[in-house]
Formats: C-alpha cells, structure tokens, sequence
C-alpha cells in the first residue's frame, strides 16, 4: 500500500508541474506573432507539453485505482509517517 500512495503523491506533483510548464507555454503563445519561427517553436511545445499531461493524468488514475485509502485521506496525508 505504501508503494502505491508514494507514487501517487509523486504522480499528482509532476502533473502539477506539467499543467503549469503548459500553462507558462500558453501564455508566451498568445504573445508571439503568429508567423514567427519562435511561435512555432512555442506551439510545438505546447502540442508535446498536452501530450505529456494527458499521459501523466491517465498514470495517475491508473495509480490511484491500486491506492487503498480510506474516504478521509488526502494525498498530502500520504508522506506522514502513519501511513508508510
């Protein structure tokens, strides 16, 4: 169990830090000119920085389906001692 629940708390950080690396590249998108090469550049790295999070999310549930917690738990819980 403890296996599990250190890897979801894991999974659910890197997707968080994916969703914001997408996030920043977004917005740097918006204010490129369209036809730039930098533009170009950016939107490339969002198509793979969506491709990254949609693989990350499905791990993640896949993950969190072999977690055995109970209603009350959070992941942030899941680092406590009582729970290793």
């Amino acid at each position: 169990m403890g296996l599990h629940t250190n890897e979801l708390t894991r999974k659910s950080d890197q997707l968080l830090d994916a969703l914001h690396r997408l996030r920043t590249a977004e917005q740097d998108l918006q204010h490129l000119r369209i036809s730039s090469r930098e533009f170009h550049r950016v939107a490339v790295e969002v198509a793979v920085l969506r491709d990254e999070l949609s693989a990350l999310a499905r791990d993640e549930r896949v993950t969190g389906n072999r977690t055995t917690r109970t209603l009350a738990d959070r992941i942030e819980d899941v680092g406590e001692d009582k729970y290793v």
